[in-house]
């Protein structure tokens, strides 16, 4: 941005009297600071003539009048960068240079209140830097490290552990998968790295399958965006599966909350454990740490459509024909790092606080079991969001929760174990996954699972 000084200056404006609207100068204000937030005003004026403009404007002005910048806008904050000469200071981290400069500019030339202040000022530099970096590479049209080709981005999926979901078709077999973009490695070091080193050794059933992932150099292209690419599940997640039942006031059928049950056991169990050949000491264990309903996806294990819950054939005596995935990584961690590299539980990815174990977001299997119980629970009562005190006794035995008169006892005690609040008394996944795969069987021999209602899963589906 250029800014005339004899067009604009600090004391007034050329070319007419402008109507004074009362706003203060801070007696601190350099008249470079001036400058540069009136020629932001002057730009917005030229794209909109009827905004008036005040003789002098500072940010906090600026921002009441014009609502530029904001947290909630990413491109007004865009606009702002591409219209600002930032000055780089030496203390600026080699990543964000300007960052000193910007921060003045957003806080009214004054320090920053808290400390998130500062890191979110941070941030919208280095969001800025990765979409400058990346242009249109993931455009629709593009085609992406020679075999993935972009065909569409899905809106409505949001993430701290993501940029961007888009469908790609495979050149190789024209099968559609999924693209989830990740965080740089100026925005976030290391974090990209960890999920596709993890995914990249996976291969489990009920775990989404890994297919191709890039890193850029982190010497030289800190701004650069990693990818990952992923199998595409069809029937949604978990959490639209249940929306939409609740919204139509449909309990899911029992079996297939049981079914739903053992999938996650088993990744957990894969997870902490490894495949069943594993060496014992040979198996570097992962804690997944974000095992929400929104994580986990839907998709058909035979090709029907629409598909029926009852009245189909089944790919096993007690499965519908559809898979559970357990998805997205992005807080997940190994043992061997942690090891390496003791942490805190709250300096890791945070997880959503609705999913946040009594003894807090803890890289242990203990914490995973937790979460599978509160995914179970939100099928039992009926809701979207797991209730805050249901480790607490005796809580899954009120009768307003629908699966108290519906669902099994069985059921109910299984899922009591998941949810102790004590994390040394929750079973170990290998154990507890034969005993629920026992109980099920015996359900199901003895009838407890016959003439149950008809549901269908969504048309559309979605992989991240």
């Amino acid at each position: 941005m250029s800014i005339d000084g004899n067009a604009i200056n600090c004391d007034g404006i050329q070319g007419g009297d402008r109507k004074d609207i009362g706003v203060a100068v801070h007696e601190d204000e350099s008249s470079a600071f001036c400058e540069t937030m009136l020629g932001l005003a002057e730009f917005h004026i030229k794209e909109d003539p009827s905004l008036d403009q005040p003789n002098q404007l500072t940010l906090r002005h600026f921002r009441k009048i014009y609502k530029f910048p904001t947290n909630d806008n990413d491109d007004e904050v865009a606009t702002f960068f591409d219209h600002a000469d930032l000055i780089v200071s030496e203390g600026d981290p080699a990543d964000v240079p300007g960052l000193t400069n910007f921060i003045r500019l957003v806080f009214n030339n004054k320090p920053p209140k808290t400390w998130d202040d500062r890191e979110n000022a941070k941030r919208w530099l280095l969001q800025y830097q990765n979409k400058k970096c990346t242009g249109d590479k993931f455009a629709v049209g593009q085609t992406v490290g020679g075999r993935w080709v972009i065909t569409s981005q899905l809106t409505e999926v949001k993430g701290s552990c993501n940029q961007g979901i888009l469908f790609v078709l495979d050149k190789m077999n024209g099968e559609r998968c999924i693209m989830k973009l990740l965080t740089s490695e100026a925005m976030d070091p290391g974090r990209s790295s960890r999920e596709i080193g993890i995914l990249r050794r996976l291969s489990h059933t009920s775990i989404i399958s890994f297919f191709d992932g890039h890193l850029p150099c982190t010497v030289t292209e800190r701004h650069a965006t990693p990818y990952l690419v992923t199998e595409y599940c069809d029937k949604k997640t978990l959490l639209d599966v249940i929306t939409r039942c609740n919204q139509n006031e449909e309990l899911i059928p029992e079996d297939f909350v049981w079914q739903v049950f053992e999938s996650l056991v088993s990744a957990v169990a894969y997870l902490h454990h490894g495949p069943d050949n594993a060496l014992p000491g040979t198996w570097d264990a992962v804690s997944h740490r974000d095992i929400i309903a929104s994580n986990i996806l839907c998709t058909l294990a035979i090709p029907t459509s629409p598909y029926k819950f009852d009245d189909c054939f089944k790919q096993s005596p007690y499965d519908y024909p559809v898979r559970i995935k357990l998805a997205d990584f992005g807080c997940a961690i190994t043992d061997s790092e942690m090891a390496a590299q003791p942490k805190p539980w709250w300096s890791l990815p945070a997880i959503s606080g609705d999913y946040e174990p009594p003894e807090g977001a803890l890289p242990t299997e203990a914490a995973d079991m937790y979460q599978i119980g509160l995914v179970i629970s939100l099928m039992y009562c009926m809701t979207n969001r797991p209730y805050k005190d249901i480790f607490t006794a005796g809580f899954l035995y009120q009768t307003r929760h629908p699966g108290f008169a519906e669902y099994t006892s069985e059921l109910r005690t299984y899922l009591e174990m998941c949810l102790d609040s004590d994390a040394s008394q929750r079973h170990k996944s290998k154990s507890f996954l034969s005993r629920i795969q026992s109980a099920r069987r015996l359900l199901s021999k003895t009838g407890k699972f016959d003439n149950k209602v008809e549901r269908r899963f969504p048309t559309n589906g979605t992989g991240k």
